[in-house]
């Protein structure tokens, strides 16, 4: 049985909250890994004036100009992008002040796992000299970890922890420290639970509220 859970209301939810207390409207997102925007990035459509999505699957389009009635698609290997720090013309043209990196789970692009090759690059895509909101993913406890050896090692070694199930207040201190390595000033945080399946809580969002 497959059971899942979802609290991604109240993660958009959290970012809006943070958002009024924190940034300066018009609130302007950009999200690394837009998708069909269906799921998640739909929820800052009704507080943001421009979500700007990027994506490397061209045919997800016209799905997310559906699901996100006041965004741009822009076809591009954000990764790429990031790691090349191709981002600050576009968070000035777009006075971005909320970025998303909604990425995949697990491993993918090869030899990407989570966020945390990201992570290394992270300054790159934060707006320098203002405040803004940094949401990431933060994965808890993996399900079926017997299929993803790798990926539950990549985790231990990155959380310095048990890769299976991650305290939480501990990870949470791995990214924060992350980002202050990276000399990005930590104004607030947020650890908000995002999905459940079968009951367990494996899967969080964590909302920073950065000044680069």
């Amino acid at each position: 049985m497959n059971v899942r859970e979802s609290y991604v209301r109240e993660c958009t939810e959290t970012v809006h909250m943070l958002a009024k207390e924190y940034l300066t409207s018009p609130f302007n997102v950009l999200e690394m890994f837009a998708g069909s925007g269906s799921i998640y990035t739909k929820g800052f459509v009704d507080f943001s004036e421009k979500i700007i999505g990027y994506e490397l699957n061209k045919e997800l389009q016209a799905a997310f100009e559906q699901n996100i009635t006041n965004g741009q698609f822009i076809q591009a290997n954000s990764i790429e992008k990031l790691m090349n720090d191709e981002f600050q013309r576009d968070l000035i043209d777009s006075n971005i002040n909320i970025i998303s990196i909604d990425n995949p789970l697990g491993q993918y692009n090869g030899d990407f796992f989570e966020n945390f090759q990201i992570m290394d690059h992270i300054k790159n895509v934060i707006p320098l000299n203002q405040k803004s909101i940094l949401c990431l993913n933060l994965v808890k406890t993996p399900y079926h970890p017997e299929r993803h050896g790798e990926w539950i090692n990549r985790r231990s070694e990155f959380f310095r922890d048990n890769g299976l199930n991650v305290n939480l207040d501990a990870a949470v201190n791995t990214y924060i420290s992350l980002l202050e390595l990276q000399e990005i000033k930590i104004l607030d945080y947020r650890a908000v639970l995002r999905e459940k399946h079968e009951g367990i809580d494996y899967y969080y969002m964590l909302f920073v509220v950065v000044e680069g």
